[in-house]
């Protein structure tokens, strides 16, 4: 490759993970991604300089996981999910196939840590701006959480410091001590300790000169500095709260934190995915389709494990835990030959297992911007084994073609096969992107009260191969709200059924498509049949939405069945105490739905005269929900029928 080329290629590869900064999973980043490491396949396509990859443990697990994987599309309980999955693991291996080549250039490969040293600090000073101006206590950067922020900055904080502690430029001592000040004000218990764990022990270890070691005093000197002052500005100008770094650790030393808590019920919630589904588990990527179901409590609600190694168990069985551990031991072999042949790449070397790390302690499967980093870093320091992996004998007998030799691969380039694969891939991509922005436009729509438009809008986004089942459940929304108005009532309520038993086919864990057929089925005077889908939407999601059980209470209210009323209120009720409510405040429908489940429970209670517990769950609802007039009316009307006996004791 010429040294234009390599340049380009370092470009292309900041391109496809700059727009994953936003700190979301959205299909524009997914499509610009694509393109980008896509125009970085072109370029090396026939590349007389390409450096073999061959069969080895490393590709081959990893393309035996790829395979795994899109196999689980056969019994997978969310399709759509699966095919982002691999989607987004197919672009993990193109990364490190591009960095793979590109490492065979020093100077691009210090292009490239150079750039990415550059985008971390560019993105650590608008985070510093964030965490100033924002009420938030912990600097999130545009990722808008605090432990992803952290995992994805913690290479720019080791590499800035070490070439700054070895000699180099300035900048360095700048993109070290902005990249440690935003991830001292990240505070991320589970960063720290894969930095002290991991990062550390590998740098104290290795000899060197004390001037390397002052260098470095500088840039934790540095980064302490203006942490505390931003900490001091936040709280006393900005007049913010803002935590004291390192104050999370007391908490968990104190037992007040209930993080460590709700980490072990998302691995006990993965375990018992994984022993229901042992071997081949529950399709790629759906873990945040299946959790509900072995929920624990209401507030480890989750749609990721916090451990990629028990989430792949729950996702793709014993199989793909397998092939994961087998890609994870191809990489770190490869990392130790490409170490031991060139020692300038030990410092990715000990940030990507820094990372690897990491991905057992927290969300970083869900965040595509550390995937590809992690990828990209691996591509840079891996090395295959001599030789490669050659083929059995048997390959003869079989009339298959011999593997060819590390010089026919060089002057061979990428094989034709992949660049057409990168073609038809492009159409899932583009028709993922296009389904999403249809469907932001029926939001809009919907906002704006003009449902039937949102309804077209919805009803095309669901047009291509690969589209989220949520816009047939939205499609279906709008329709019953067309027929609550008034407007065409048995057409529109049709169309709802429709769509809420579509969705429950493509989707059969949501329980948002069985709610919505409830609704539908109560619309059309089925009672029956409501009732067993709200009770089936229960057993589906029975911790995340107090209104599934608001809508049955008021079922049973309607039936005259105050008993059945009674049990679901108190059941959704106690589910929220006004701590968890507090913690939902995201959410604006929990307050209000369980402030009127408090008071059809007092509804209940002042007809079997238990007045002093009825008042009870009045004054609940009015706190939980101020706005609550029905229940502020009746608690004062209880109050004031009451009055005479109070100044009688008096």
């Amino acid at each position: 490759m010429s040294l234009s080329k390599n340049h380009l290629l370092v470009v292309l590869l900041a391109v496809a993970v700059t727009p994953w900064l936003s700190g979301g999973r959205e299909p524009l980043a997914l499509l610009l991604s694509y393109m980008a490491l896509g125009l970085g396949i072109f370029l090396l396509w026939r590349s007389p300089q390409l450096r073999p990859l061959g069969f080895n443990l490393l590709t081959g697990s990893a393309l035996a996981l790829w395979l795994w994987a899109a196999l689980s599309l056969v019994w997978s309980v969310n399709r759509f999910s699966s095919a982002v999955w691999l989607i987004y693991l197919g672009l993990a291996i193109a990364a490190f196939g591009l960095a793979y080549q590109l490492a065979s250039s020093a100077p691009a490969a210090r292009a490239w840590i150079g750039l990415y040293l550059g985008v971390a600090t560019v993105f650590s000073l608008y985070g510093l701006w964030l965490y100033l101006a924002g009420e938030y206590p912990r600097l999130t950067s545009s990722f808008y959480w605090a432990n992803p922020w952290a995992a994805w900055s913690l290479p720019a904080v080791v590499l800035g410091g070490w070439y700054w502690a070895k000699g180099a430029g300035r900048r360095y001592l700048l993109a070290a001590a902005v990249t440690l000040a935003a991830f001292i004000l990240a505070d991320s218990r589970s960063a720290w300790l894969v930095l002290v764990l991991v990062a550390v022990p590998a740098t104290v270890k290795l000899r060197r000169p004390a001037r390397f070691w002052r260098r470095g005093l500088v840039v934790v000197a540095a980064a302490i500095i203006v942490s505390q002052g931003l900490v001091s500005v936040k709280t006393r100008w900005f007049e913010q709260p803002a935590l004291q770094p390192g104050s999370r650790f007391a908490e968990a030393a104190s037992g007040e934190s209930t993080s460590a808590a709700d980490r072990l019920n998302y691995l006990r919630a993965a375990a018992a995915i994984w022993r229901q589904h042992p071997l081949v588990g529950t399709g790629a990527g759906t873990f945040a389709v299946v959790h509900p179901q072995y929920q624990i409590r209401v507030i480890s609600a989750a749609t990721n494990a916090h451990n990629f190694y028990a989430q792949t168990a729950s996702e793709l069985g014993l199989v793909g835990l397998l092939l994961v551990t087998a890609l994870a031991a191809g990489l770190g072999l490869g990392v130790l030959r490409g170490v031991r042949q060139d020692r300038r790449r030990l410092p990715p070397a000990i940030v990507l297992g820094a990372l690897v790390v990491h991905l057992g302690l927290d969300i970083d499967s869900s965040y595509p911007a550390i995937l590809l980093l992690v990828a990209m870093l691996a591509g840079l320091v891996w090395l295959p084994p001599p030789g490669g992996f050659q083929l059995p004998t048997l390959v003869g007998r079989w009339g298959l073609k011999p593997r060819p030799t590390g010089r026919q691969l060089k002057a061979a380039g990428y094989p034709a096969w992949l660049l057409a694969a990168l073609v038809i891939g492009a159409y899932p991509v583009a028709g993922y992107y296009q389904s999403h922005a249809a469907a932001e436009r029926g939001r809009w729509s919907q906002q704006d009260g003009e449902f039937a438009l949102a309804a077209k809008h919805f009803n095309r986004a669901r047009q291509g191969i690969v589209y989220n089942p949520d816009v047939v459940n939205a499609e279906g929304i709008n329709y019953y709200v067309l027929a609550a108005t008034g407007q065409d009532k048995a057409a529109n309520l049709a169309l709802a059924r429709q769509r809420a038993l579509l969705g429950q086919k493509l989707d059969p864990l949501d329980a948002q498509h069985t709610f919505l057929l409830a609704r539908v089925l109560l619309k059309t005077g089925d009672v029956v049949g409501a009732e067993a889908a709200y009770r089936q939407t229960l057993k589906l999601d029975p911790y995340n939405h107090p209104d599934y059980y608001l809508d049955l209470v008021r079922l049973y209210q309607a039936a005259g069945r105050p008993d059945e009323a009674f049990s679901y209120a108190d059941r959704g009720a106690k589910l929220y105490p006004e701590a968890v409510v507090a913690n939902r405040q995201s959410d604006e429908a929990v307050a209000p739905a369980v402030s009127e489940l408090h008071l059809a429970k007092a509804v209940v209670l002042v007809d079997r005269g238990e007045v002093r517990e009825a008042k009870e769950s009045l004054r609940r609802a009015v706190r939980i929900y101020p706005a609550n007039a029905q229940a502020a009316q009746m608690l004062l009307s209880l109050n004031a029928q009451n009055k005479p006996n109070k100044q009688i004791v008096q």
